[in-house]
């Protein structure tokens, strides 16, 4: 664009070469027009970059600003982060401690459990022996009361055979031990 303006004012002035003054004033009057026409252009280019320098200053500030608001969110949440951790630093603290409470609670029972269980079984082992015996005691007695039942039969068979009509006899209930 800078070479058609450059261009332009020649082309304008071709008729004004009667003398070599006029000439050197054309020129020079050529170039005046050119570096006005330069001027306007930079001052043009100036202001846009004056422009996008006022626009980049005000983005800048609003950058700032958001930079500065993530500083504080990102302050607060390495805080939070802190505590957080602080917290579940005590949570599992908490959680072990109970955790080791309880597995000492349910070792205790287990123990106790098996001493019951120990006692139970030679609870178990001593009324097997006692009923053992009880059935041994009874089967002693049944036969004795057999052998007694046998020599009453035998006795009341005597006494029936004797035929003694005023003698009466009775049964007699064996005793219990």
């Amino acid at each position: 664009m800078r070479r058609a303006l450059l261009i332009t004012p020649l082309l304008l002035f071709p008729s004004c070469v009667t003398t070599g003054e006029n000439l050197q004033l054309n020129q020079l009057e050529g170039k005046v027009q050119v570096l006005e026409i330069k001027d306007r252009e930079l001052q043009k280019e100036v202001d846009k970059l004056k422009n996008e320098n006022s626009e980049l200053r005000q983005e800048v500030a609003k950058l700032r600003v958001l930079i500065d608001n993530l500083n504080k969110e990102v302050g607060e949440l390495k805080s939070q982060t802190v505590n957080l951790k602080g917290e579940l630093k005590n949570q599992k603290t908490q959680t072990e401690r109970k955790i080791e409470e309880l597995d000492t609670e349910l070792s205790e029972k287990v123990k106790e459990i098996k001493s019951q269980v120990g006692n139970l079984r030679k609870e178990i082992s001593q009324l097997k022996e006692s009923y053992s015996e009880l059935e041994r005691d009874n089967s002693e007695i049944r036969e004795e009361i057999g052998k007694i039942k046998e020599r009453i039969s035998k006795v009341e068979e005597r006494l029936n055979s004797l035929r003694i009509p005023s003698v009466r006899i009775e049964k007699v209930k064996p005793s219990k031990k």
